[in-house]
């Protein structure tokens, strides 16, 4: 079975856990927060009420932590880290600490060896082009004009 298919059967079979008293309270936020209460049906697990969630709705061992593609999800900081990676079982997602020029850096790294990104759009690298091609066109203009002043001085 497909991994994108096992996941919607799980989904469509799996409840929403809401909080207790969620649809009656618009103060009460949608998310689920462990039932308190003393005489609580939910804590209680009383039928016809809303179940808790248990370890029994997560996804099976070997479909964590999968992306949809059927690919294994690895964070990485570096490009040494891409070029460990397997394109056919792996697919890269480069850590939010990552700046924007290393960045780039790994997103042609991947290419090259033809690695998935998962949190990275198919234009990424054009748009950091361009935004390097707007900033040394700046330093271009403030390099000219600080020589213009003491040309002029």
């Amino acid at each position: 079975m497909n991994i994108a298919e096992y996941r919607k059967l799980k989904r469509a079979k799996k409840p929403k856990f809401l909080r207790q008293d969620a649809h009656k309270k618009k103060r009460l936020e949608a998310k689920w927060q462990n039932p308190r209460g003393h005489h609580s049906k939910i804590r209680w697990g009383n039928k016809g009420h809303r179940v808790e969630p248990r370890p029994g709705y997560g996804s099976p061992k070997e479909f964590k932590f999968m992306h949809l593609s059927g690919l294994n999800m690895i964070i990485v900081h570096n490009v040494s880290e891409i070029s460990k990676l397997n394109p056919k079982k792996d697919s890269a997602i480069i850590a939010a600490s990552v700046g924007m020029r290393k960045k780039a850096e790994m997103v042609k790294a991947a290419d090259e060896k033809k690695i998935k990104i998962v949190n990275i759009k198919a234009d990424f690298l054009k748009k950091v082009e361009e935004k390097f091609a707007k900033k040394e066109k700046k330093t271009e203009k403030k390099e000219e004009k600080t020589i213009e002043t003491i040309a002029e001085k």
